[in-house]
């Protein structure tokens, strides 16, 4: 076949890529360069013979320059799902600086049962949750105030030990009520998840508190977006912009870091960096790969078929694709304004 690509519509759970070659696996053709809804793809399958072999130049050229995080370990995480309630008259916050916060009931098969209940948690301790689910390509919501408990003083790179945690008396209360339950997920056999106190989320570390993060849906649909800290509801009864870290929440992994070897923690991304990240992540034919290369159930980031490279602001290439990525977020440009920039990011 050459000349004129042929358009087919196929149905995107019925297409998978294959990681070498860049090609669908159910057809013989080469290569995969327009997507349609996220029900349908329209393909534009190409020859050999015509130059513009997209996800073969994405896989020849895969590059990866950055350290994908898994989220923290907040385990059973029932307990850890907490929405802050607004009391009668109004206030969010009562005179000892505690915020009531409702804990909806679990009891899904194959997850801790969690009743439902209402306690009062040092408003110091809470910090925005946003889920893998909610995201969508450039947006991160933080939606239904769902909040965690972090035993965290906001400076430090390390969680707090048993001394510091019990100036919070609350939520020391609170972790201590549900010791038997936490103690065994957060003293788990397998060393990625062992925690320093049996109180402390697993997977914490440094780029947990970076400024700046580019969280990715790990599951369903691929999805990239910025996030950086939210506006909490008690700001104005703190009398200023009250803003705390965005943490990501469950399917929710992300990049905060450049890569540094094997296992190093790597520098922080700045805001123009993040939004240039947003914006590769998000292109056409990366959602294509990740999707058609794996289970809709999870992502694998481990090696993943993506291509990029370290941002560099003299490079004016990476810095459009910043401008682009910070306006989509804006919701002023769309992911049709970052492919043919990303196009011209691939090696010829």
């Amino acid at each position: 076949m050459s000349g004129a690509p042929e358009i087919r519509t196929i149905p995107v759970s019925r297409i998978r890529i294959d990681r070498t070659s860049g090609r669908p696996v159910e057809t013989n053709s080469d290569s995969l360069l327009r997507i349609g809804d996220q029900d349908e793809i329209t393909y534009a399958f190409v020859g050999p013979s015509v130059q513009g072999n997209v996800l073969a130049r994405v896989l020849a050229a895969r590059r990866n320059d950055y350290r994908f995080r898994t989220p923290l370990g907040f385990s059973p995480l029932g307990l850890f799902d907490l929405r802050p309630v607004q009391r009668p008259d109004g206030r969010w916050l009562s005179a000892d600086g505690t915020v009531l916060v409702r804990r909806p009931a679990v009891s899904k098969k194959g997850a801790y049962p969690i009743a439902e209940r209402t306690l009062a948690i040092e408003e110091t301790s809470l910090y925005p949750v946003v889920l893998g689910r909610h995201l969508a390509p450039f947006q991160a919501p933080w939606k239904d105030l769902r909040m965690t408990p972090l035993p965290w003083d906001g400076t430090s790179a390390r969680l707090m030990d048993a001394r510091a945690l019990a100036a919070r008396p609350h939520h020391e209360a609170y972790l201590f009520e549900n010791r038997e339950d936490i103690s065994r997920e957060t003293q788990r056999d397998d060393q990625r998840l062992v925690s320093a106190q049996w109180f402390h989320p697993t997977r914490f570390g440094p780029y947990q508190i970076y400024p700046w993060k580019v969280l990715v849906r790990t599951n369903t649909r691929w999805a990239a977006a910025v996030a950086s800290d939210a506006v909490l509801p008690w700001a104005p009864e703190i009398g200023g912009p009250a803003r705390r870290m965005t943490i990501p929440g469950l399917k929710a992994s992300f990049i905060a870091e450049r890569r540094r070897g094997p296992r190093g923690v790597g520098a922080p991304i700045g805001e123009d960096e993040a939004h240039y990240l947003a914006a590769v992540l998000n292109a056409t034919p990366h959602r294509i790969l990740m999707e058609a290369t794996n289970s809709s159930r999870s992502y694998s980031l481990t090696n993943p078929p993506l291509h990029l490279p370290a941002y560099d602001p003299g490079n004016s290439l990476h810095r459009d694709l910043a401008a682009v990525g910070r306006a989509a977020a804006a919701g002023q440009a769309t992911t049709a304004q970052v492919d043919p920039l990303f196009l011209r990011l691939l090696p010829p």
